[in-house]
């Protein structure tokens, strides 16, 4: 676990939202997260900062957030909305204890999270019980942004 120097870090923004679709395997899937701050270090690094407020005052381990994919979905999404950097790190930060853990991904953690996902998303793409469709509402939708047909996507094994 790194320290992290707050004097050096600059704040790109707070309550960002992260929204992609993504293209797996020919199936396309919006993946969401909003994170509390995204910073960025003087080293180049891009912080994803999401405040926990659990009583107990405690983060999880950093073997354990390297390997939950939930977590793992914070840094592809920082890697598609914020590619030109050279590394991503993922910061949580308890706000009663302020105790925080700091994950980054090597290639294999990565190869092996996005394994792990591609196993989730051919499950929710074999479930056939909401497929998105074209209809005569499409040119006036308001959400066509964020709707898998139209919305841009990003290549998740283009992603590293």
């Amino acid at each position: 676990m790194k320290e992290t120097n707050c004097r050096e870090e600059v704040t790109r923004g707070c309550e960002v939202f992260l929204r992609r679709v993504f293209d797996v395997d020919g199936g396309r899937l919006r993946l969401g997260c909003k994170a509390d701050r995204i910073g960025v270090l003087a080293s180049g690094t891009l912080l994803v900062t999401d405040y926990k407020t659990g009583a107990a005052g405690r983060v999880p381990t950093p073997e354990y957030l390297r390997s939950d994919l939930p977590t793992f979905i914070y840094y592809l999404l920082a890697r598609a909305c914020y590619p030109g950097y050279g590394a991503t790190r993922i910061v949580f930060v308890n706000v009663l204890s302020l105790a925080h853990v700091e994950v980054e991904y090597d290639a294999g953690q990565v190869a092996a999270n996005k394994a792990g996902l591609r196993e989730c998303f051919a499950r929710i793409l074999a479930d056939d019980s909401f497929q998105a469709g074209r209809c005569e509402a499409c040119a006036w939708c308001a959400v066509a942004e964020d709707c898998s047909l139209f919305s841009g996507e990003v290549g998740f094994d283009a992603l590293t």
